[in-house]
């Protein structure tokens, strides 16, 4: 049964980050024309980031604490995943709108680095929660501070915003008519931060 239950997360986990994948692919590297060797990196970041960002959604809106509690840790490892994975491309030459001629860092990115990093500091802490405290004994899931998950929420909406927000206005200047991922995961964050938790676990 337990077994059961994690093979089914690490479905949907999986199946989020391949579809993910695809995406980022088709509009970096098929429509963008992003060199096929900025693969591994520069552009499975984008998918990684996409599936901690859903995987810490829905552990804030499933019913059961377990589910809750894997959910949040997925999203933990995957959020780490993707900060190593961004100081490895972060330079004007992979990320030219960050960065002025000088090659100093504009404010919005530096506030979007900002909350990029004040949201993983946050995340992990619930790690620490969660690691040190039985799911059993936290009335709000795997935190024992409520709210801390839609905090994370709110930083991640800046932290994507303040990044690509100018690109959002130019449906014109999308790569194959494909909306940014930055754009997409800030619409995720807010609906996930908007939705209710689950009342009961759906039966079959």
């Amino acid at each position: 049964m337990i077994c059961s239950a994690y093979m089914r997360d690490g479905r949907l986990v999986a199946t989020v980050f391949a579809v993910s994948l695809v995406y980022a692919i088709a509009r970096y590297s098929v429509f963008k024309g992003v060199q096929w060797a900025h693969l591994p990196i520069y552009v499975v970041n984008k998918a990684v980031a996409v599936t901690a960002l859903v995987s810490l959604g829905i552990s804030r809106v499933v019913y059961e604490k377990a589910r809750r509690k894997r959910f949040g840790l997925l999203a933990a490892v995957l959020a780490a995943l993707h900060l190593m994975l961004s100081y490895m491309v972060l330079s004007p030459y992979y990320m030219p709108s960050l960065f002025k001629q000088s090659n100093v860092m504009t404010l919005e990115a530096e506030l979007s680095m900002l909350t990029g990093a004040t949201a993983a500091c946050i995340l992990l802490w619930l790690v620490h929660a969660t690691a040190t405290h039985p799911t059993a004994g936290q009335p709000h899931g795997t935190s024992l501070v409520r709210g801390f998950g839609r905090a994370i929420l709110v930083l991640a909406a800046f932290h994507v915003a303040l990044y690509g927000s100018p690109d959002w206005a130019s449906p014109s200047r999308w790569p194959g008519g494909l909306p940014p991922i930055t754009l997409l995961s800030c619409v995720a964050a807010i609906a996930f931060f908007l939705l209710p938790r689950a009342r009961s676990e759906p039966k079959g």
